[in-house]
């Protein structure tokens, strides 16, 4: 089957259809609007929506070195464009994570997926310059640009990309790059307990070392992930310092005084990316649980307050829950058993938890269920989906 065949013909019930450019999704899209027929691309389709796989468009187009700009299809994997970029010495920064490499380029966007390394880059929306999209109606939509007076006034750009966004198809992505660092120290350590933990971080901070990436993973998520017996288990900490070899080995030595300081466990350093991650590549998206990630935003004055009330909740329904993520920025992941019962009314407890302290849910969590979406820019992304796409056309 092919993307240039006629949709009538084909019949209406969950047709796969694979475009190989932008012409063919204008032409699927026509087509489906003439007819009524729900497209999704990054959703699961019912018996009369039509499947749109963008696996055929996965090439670089152009990598712009004066820019520091890649233009890239949609159906890109992020370990495939780390490899395109790295013969030219640059990088996408939120490629650079083990934990996202087999995602298309439009997956990872699409799903709201966190920049490992926003501690020091920034979000991951902040590496996205431009766009072209492909409207219900078959018109092509272009946004932003490759330099930065492109896209001053309205960020249409981010907002026609946010996460679970459902105004049309993307089949161009303009990205931002950065040179490749001349250095990097990547490093893997456990901390047995949580006062050596927020005592690391705190002076990591007062030290004004912020490392690329910074990634907690808690005693309880590591034993629900990979199934180790009961028993003490230290948290695991993975971080990165990168830049100039000469100022990551000035931060190591100071690092390497705190971990010692901290009675950090089990340290393990190596001068390449990701040293040992390759065990927790599928934290993220494990099906061995229910995985609340992207979502939960804390204080950073209230995380350890966030942290003792999420296990004292846990351990009170008897659910077996763990936390990890980008925790010197706050922002805290849920690892459940995928058998936990009453799993909703546990997260809607630590989510109201969150609010007392300060934080916030982005409200992934009630798109991911099928809930009301929630957040200060529903009405403006309704109003626009409304004069977008009337019928409902692309699925979201």
């Amino acid at each position: 089957m092919t993307a240039s065949s006629s949709l009538e013909n084909q019949g209406l019930a969950q047709k796969l259809l694979l475009p190989s450019d932008a012409a063919q999704v204008q032409s699927i899209l026509r087509e489906a609007m003439e007819q009524k027929i729900g497209v999704c691309v990054y959703t699961t389709p019912t018996s009369r929506d039509i499947k749109l796989d963008l696996s055929r468009m996965n090439h670089v187009i152009d990598i712009d070195t004066a820019n520091l700009v890649a233009v890239v299809e949609p159906g890109i994997s992020l370990c495939n464009l780390k490899t395109a970029l790295s013969g030219h010495c640059l990088r996408f920064v939120p490629a650079d994570t083990p934990f996202y490499e087999e995602k298309t380029i439009g997956e990872f966007y699409y799903a709201g997926r966190s920049n490992i390394s926003s501690l020091k880059y920034g979000a991951a929306k902040h590496f996205l310059m431009g766009s072209e999209i492909i409207l219900p109606d078959g018109q092509l939509l272009k946004t932003g640009g490759k330099t930065v007076k492109n896209v001053t006034g309205y960020d249409l750009t981010r907002f026609m990309n946010a996460p679970f966004a459902a105004f049309g198809v993307t089949v161009k992505f303009l990205l931002k790059l950065l040179p490749l660092p001349e250095a990097k120290q990547s490093v893997v350590t456990g901390f047995e307990s949580m006062e050596h933990l927020c005592g690391f971080v705190t002076a990591l901070r007062l030290a004004k070392i912020t490392p690329a990436y910074f990634l907690w993973i808690d005693s309880q998520t590591q034993k629900l992930m990979i199934g180790q017996e009961d028993g003490p288990v230290p948290d695991l900490v993975l971080f990165q310092l990168d830049g100039i070899t000469e100022e990551v080995a000035q931060k190591w030595e100071i690092i390497s005084h705190l971990l010692e300081k901290f009675h950090a466990v089990n340290s393990r350093v190596s001068g390449t990316d990701h040293n040992d991650a390759s065990a927790w590549t599928g934290l993220f998206t494990s099906p061995k649980g229910l995985i609340v990630a992207d979502d939960l935003k804390v204080k950073t004055t209230a995380l350890w307050s966030f942290i003792d009330k999420f296990y004292t909740l846990a351990k009170d329904e008897n659910i077996l829950a763990g936390l990890f993520g980008q925790i010197a920025e706050g922002k805290i992941n849920v690892f459940l058993d995928g058998d936990a019962p009453n799993r909703l009314e546990f997260l809607k407890r630590v989510i109201s938890v969150i609010s007392v302290e300060g934080g916030y849910s982005s409200g992934r969590l009630n798109r991911t269920l099928g809930l009301a979406t929630t957040g200060p820019l529903v009405p403006i992304e309704q109003g626009l989906k409304q004069l977008f796409d009337p019928h409902g056309i692309v699925k979201g």
